[in-house]
């Protein structure tokens, strides 16, 4: 709604701080000009102060809650609407014990007390208690990647072939060649020809493997990445007895380099073993 937009910005809030803050000495001021138009009072101290100390002691009270409240709305916190609100609540109440004698006396009393109940109801509804959007489905799986990675378990990787229809929806580019500077001597890089896709849990599908060797694993990024991955441990299971603690080493645009510790010779059997299967 435009009008919430418009009242949660900062300024707009600040400038009904102001209104507020001033409130009280421009309903004093009014209130002489109307006494000197009826009754030809004179603009002076005496009359100024006559008239201020006529009230009574709830009116004062509402007059420096308004001070304080416009003070705090200065600040151009959108928290401010509840004070407001509060504010406006107490105003009500207060003509809702006279609004039946001040009607019969100016039956604009009427609409003017209708006009502040729909302002508390909007306030309320849109400002203070506002019930959130619902979440659309990317949204959503937003928030459940966003619990998972708040848990102390490092995330999961697990890579898996690409099904046909995934990869028609992904339109994966072909894979690029690497340099295998630090392959370890008895398994050499080596770059899939399948289209194998990387997905964490819970999360989906997001890269394309690329090539995989005993010390680092490379994917390509396909959709938006997980987010607040970047500086955790990441753990990544193949799935046929083979899990790597791993982390990420470095990004080049669109490209993702994971590294993990050096491979055992039966860790190296069982990756060599996988990749042969699923992406060679």
């Amino acid at each position: 709604m435009l009008a919430v937009k418009v009242l949660e910005r900062k300024s707009i809030i600040q400038l009904f701080g102001i209104c507020l803050t001033i409130a009280p000495f421009f309903n004093v001021g009014v209130m002489v000009w109307v006494q000197h138009a009826t009754k030809n009072y004179h603009w002076n101290w005496l009359t100024i102060r006559a008239i201020a100390s006529s009230g009574s002691l709830l009116q004062y009270a509402l007059s420096l809650l308004s001070i304080v409240i416009g003070a705090i709305m200065l600040r151009g916190s959108k928290n401010a609407w509840k004070y407001v609100l509060f504010l406006l609540g107490c105003h009500i109440l207060t003509q809702v014990g006279s609004i039946g004698q001040d009607i019969r006396q100016n039956w604009l009393w009427g609409p003017f007390f209708l006009v502040n109940v729909s302002v508390f109801i909007f306030i309320a509804d849109q400002l203070v208690f506002k019930t959130p959007k619902p979440l659309s489905p990317q949204e959503l799986k937003d928030k459940l990647q966003l619990d998972q990675v708040s848990k102390n378990e490092p995330l999961v990787i697990t890579p898996e072939p690409a099904l046909a229809e995934n990869v028609r929806q992904l339109h994966p580019e072909p894979a690029v060649t690497v340099a295998g500077d630090k392959a370890h001597p008895s398994f050499p890089t080596l770059y899939t020809r399948k289209k194998t896709l990387i997905q964490f849990e819970g999360f989906g599908a997001w890269a394309q493997l690329i090539s995989v060797s005993s010390h680092k694993i490379h994917v390509r990024c396909l959709t938006v990445p997980p987010v607040d991955f970047k500086s955790r441990k990441i753990e990544i299971n193949f799935r046929n007895g083979l899990v790597l603690q791993t982390w990420l080493d470095r990004k080049s645009d669109q490209d993702f380099y994971f590294e993990y510790p050096p491979l055992n010779e039966s860790q190296i059997e069982l990756l060599d073993r996988w990749v042969r299967k699923h992406a060679a």
